[in-house]
């Protein structure tokens, strides 16, 4: 069964809980099981690299010690979506390499450099994925977040998807039925 067959049935246990009490948990334990089984490329034991070693030939490439930004954000939108169901969030595509004629198209649409990769609509949060180490916020992006924080929304900088995942509970905790 790979991690996705896995995560699936997981999720599924989790709708068919009985108590919304119940669901929260099961969805919660999903979600953290799945970040806990993702595999960072410095982590990976297949590839190029595994049959590279067993021939005895030198690695074919170095291998990345550390998550992307892009692997943290798929990572942590997918425990959002689990941890708090019928809350939307969505990617802000702005950074990147394009061509140029793309990049200028995009301009003229109205893409603005500097504004952060996620938003939470109902909770006028942006969130800012950065790497865990050498993550390091632009000036275009820390003027963005100056202005989006003036005109009344929640700005927050994460490193990594633990970071996001922390910083958003101590914002907006599950609420849990008491007994």
């Amino acid at each position: 069964m790979n991690m996705l067959q896995l995560h699936a049935q997981q999720v599924e246990a989790a709708a068919t809980a009985k108590t919304p009490q119940q669901r929260r948990k099961a969805q919660a334990a999903a979600a953290q099981a799945f970040v806990s089984r993702m595999t960072w490329p410095s982590e990976a034991s297949g590839g190029k690299e595994a049959a590279a070693k067993k021939k005895g030939k030198p690695k074919a490439r170095r291998v990345c010690p550390q998550p992307t930004e892009h692997t943290e954000q798929v990572a942590f939108v997918k425990w959002f979506r689990l941890q708090y169901p019928g809350v939307l969030i969505f990617a802000i595509p702005n950074g990147g390499d394009r061509h140029a004629a793309v990049a200028a198209k995009l301009s003229a649409e109205g893409v603005t450099r500097g504004v952060p990769d996620l938003f939470i609509p109902a909770w006028q949060l942006f969130v800012e994925m950065k790497r865990r180490a050498h993550g390091r916020v632009s000036t275009e992006q820390a003027e963005m977040m100056k202005t989006l924080c003036a005109a009344g929304y929640t700005c927050l900088v994460a490193h990594g998807c633990e970071d996001a995942m922390l910083q958003v509970k101590n914002l907006h905790p599950v609420m849990e039925k008491r007994k």
